[in-house]
């Protein structure tokens, strides 16, 4: 499995890539409009006249970009896979020189809790999943390729650890991200940072007990006797 982006369904691809600075200019202010439409709305409510009107563009100018407001909100979300895609990359380039699990796991999972999106607009994209099934077949694919490069990240720090256990952690660790970002927002920032403190230690944790072959809780200690 390649870390290539997968090409969108024919009905949500771009009719045409801005070539000019002025419709350069254009498509990001649709992008924009349309981040901040779909964190005020959400996805059921936004509409390509209110984006339109949003990023102070012609109707007529969005559609020669985009063919609906489906295909700009799979583009919002293939920018985010895009950059969450690079904090592995990141860590890819990191492995070989590593040499601690822990310092490289906390720079790799601080990057995936800050890919540059608010948690606001990440929490929207999220919902959007459960509503389109493209974004949810996308999402899938990502999620299957992101838990496979976990894994091996496991494995370097610990060849032996057993397959099975290390997938489970790794999947955990790609879902901790957007589940963070939905639990802190109902709460105030002095409490986020609690939460986020505190869910990086577990994290951190799992980890701990997979590269270590540790048992997870006692029970598994009476298992082992």
């Amino acid at each position: 499995m390649t870390g290539k982006q997968p090409n969108p369904p024919q009905h949500l691809q771009k009719r045409r890539d801005p070539n000019q600075d002025r419709s350069r200019e254009s498509v990001a202010r649709i992008m924009k409009a349309s981040a901040d439409l779909l964190i005020e709305h959400g996805v059921e409510k936004l509409t390509t006249r209110r984006i339109a009107a949003s990023a102070k563009v012609n109707i007529a100018t969005l559609y020669q970009f985009f063919p609906n407001k489906q295909s700009i909100v799979y583009a919002l979300y293939e920018e985010w896979v895009r950059v969450s895609r690079e904090v592995f990359h990141r860590a890819d380039q990191n492995m070989s020189e590593a040499k601690d699990w822990r310092p490289f796991f906390i720079e790799f999972l601080s990057g995936l809790a800050d890919v540059g999106f608010s948690a606001e607009l990440e929490s929207r994209l999220t919902q959007a999943v459960g509503v389109y099934k493209y974004l949810h077949e996308f999402e899938h694919e990502y999620q299957a390729w992101g838990v496979k490069r976990i894994v091996g990240y496991i494995r370097h720090f610990s060849p032996d650890s057993p397959a099975e256990r290390a997938r489970a952690v790794a999947a955990v660790l790609l879902e901790w991200d957007m589940a963070l970002v939905n639990l802190e927002m109902n709460y105030s920032r002095p409490v986020q940072k609690h939460i986020h403190n505190l869910s990086m230690e577990g994290m951190l944790h799992l980890l701990e007990v997979c590269i270590k072959n540790k048992p997870i809780y006692e029970g598994d200690k009476a298992k082992k006797k």
